[in-house]
């Protein structure tokens, strides 16, 4: 197999990106915009030296699914457009659902079941995005905010992109004009040359807040930005700096430049407050249910809320339980819960109290990873209970928490719901709920 061949091939599963698979022997074909069930025709971009496996584009429907249709959104790649952040649009969203089950449970042996949901495929596709991170990019004057398409550092537009809030969409439009009005450049990594990386918008519905994120502090230049603004549109500005290589977006921590400097929603009928460099689920009306679900038919004495984040585990434990114990290592969301920052694995290992009822984590994408699955199976509460938005990173933690070697307590998994948080795209939200077995070993004291 070499680059530029074209190739008729089955489609049989999806990949963690949402690109479909193919089977030729024993080499893997990933295929961009295909999904299982498809016959297609797809040219070979890149063929690895190292492994079994290529990556290709869709040239030709063959047998096109049942449930492809025309992507709604005019800057997917399948309507001319070169963002990327869509993988599944052309799939109806019940059938994005199913491939995504099928490779949940075939590949990572994650068996997992969708809760219930009563919005209609519009309702829940279409301007649910409450937070959106732009990629700027243009010389002074003519600067515009997109995004990398996925793999590179090449940028799309995003005009007319339809999972952001409309809010975002309409302060998208009126940082371009004040930036240009600025005339602030871009920043170019390749040259080190310009200002601005990126602007993160975060809306509550119906105001936005958004954060410049230079490659250096310059109030004055941020101010005439804001200047261009007008405040019915764009509640509050902040300034941040990523001054240093690669495409990490958080830089300091945020200057205020004017108006407001935080924002106050609710999620799961918590109120949360989100400042300029504060996380901001995505989605908070099924983020929502994430969080409900993850405390469900919970009540004790004792509970951990490790990776607390914004708090709203820890608000909705505390109707449940008498002490709840927030960890969070980030200074600003700690700060918000009124705890010190400690990391997860600091806290445990230093930890010589009562074992706790319950304990919930919410951790990165990565998942818990071997030191902290260790320290919970060393501390042995009776249930634990993790929400992931990292497949395979949920599946290392099972691995280790449920393996029946190794010191200390073991799980099983007793139940496993998944969230379309991010509709039309391969992300979704896991909640698994955990329960020891080894009713003979010692938990911790």
């Amino acid at each position: 197999m070499r680059k530029g061949d074209i190739l008729r091939l089955d489609v049989v599963a999806l990949d963690d990106a949402g690109d479909g698979v193919a089977l030729l022997g024993d080499h893997t074909v990933h295929i961009a915009a295909a999904f299982p069930g498809e016959r297609v025709a797809a040219r070979v971009d890149y063929v690895s030296k190292r492994a079994p496996m290529s990556h290709a584009h869709l040239v030709e429907l063959l047998a096109p699914h049942e449930s492809r249709r025309s992507a709604p959104c005019p800057q997917h790649p399948s309507r001319g457009g070169r963002c990327t952040g869509c993988a599944l649009m052309p799939l109806q969203v019940n059938a994005q659902r199913s491939a995504l089950t099928q490779h949940l449970r075939d590949d990572l042996n994650l068996p997992v079941a969708y809760a219930p949901d009563a919005q209609s495929e519009s309702e829940r596709t279409r301007g649910y995005r409450y937070a959106s991170k732009r990629v700027a990019f243009g010389g002074p004057g003519r600067v515009r905010l997109g995004s990398y398409i996925r793999g590179t550092h090449r940028v799309a537009h995003m005009d007319g992109c339809v999972v952001e809030h409309d809010t975002i969409q309409q302060a998208v439009r009126a940082v371009e004009q004040a930036v240009q009005a600025a005339n602030v450049g871009a920043y170019d990594e390749r040259t080190g040359v310009g200002l601005l990386r990126y602007v993160w918008f975060k809306t509550d519905g119906e105001r936005v807040l958004l954060t410049l994120i230079m490659s250096s502090e310059d109030l004055e230049a941020a101010r005439r930005i804001a200047e261009h603004l007008d405040p019915h549109v764009i509640a509050g500005v902040a300034l941040s700096v990523q001054d240093g290589q690669g495409n990490g977006m958080r830089g300091t921590a945020a200057l205020p430049v004017r108006g407001r400097s935080e924002l106050t929603l609710r999620v799961a009928g918590v109120p949360v407050a989100v400042g300029p460099l504060g996380f901001l689920q995505p989605n908070p009306e099924v983020a929502g249910a994430c969080y409900r679900s993850l405390v469900h038919d919970t009540a004790g004495a004792l509970a951990f809320d490790l990776y607390a984040g914004a708090g709203i585990t820890t608000t909705l434990l505390r109707e449940r339980f008498a002490q709840v114990v927030p960890v969070e290592a980030y200074p600003e969301s700690a700060a918000s819960l009124g705890v010190a920052p400690v990391s997860v694995e600091r806290f445990l290992a230093e930890y010589a109290g009562d074992t706790p009822d319950l304990v919930v984590a919410n951790p990165p994408r990565k998942g818990l990873r071997t030191e902290v699955c260790a320290a919970l199976r060393r501390l042995g509460p009776p249930e634990l209970r993790i929400m992931s938005c990292g497949p395979k990173g949920l599946r290392r933690d099972l691995d280790q928490l449920c393996a029946s070697e190794g010191e200390g307590a073991r799980y099983e998994l007793a139940r496993l719901d998944g969230f379309d948080t991010l509709p039309n795209t391969p992300h979704i939200e896991l909640v698994a709920v955990l329960r020891r077995t080894d009713a003979h070993s010692t938990p911790h004291a």
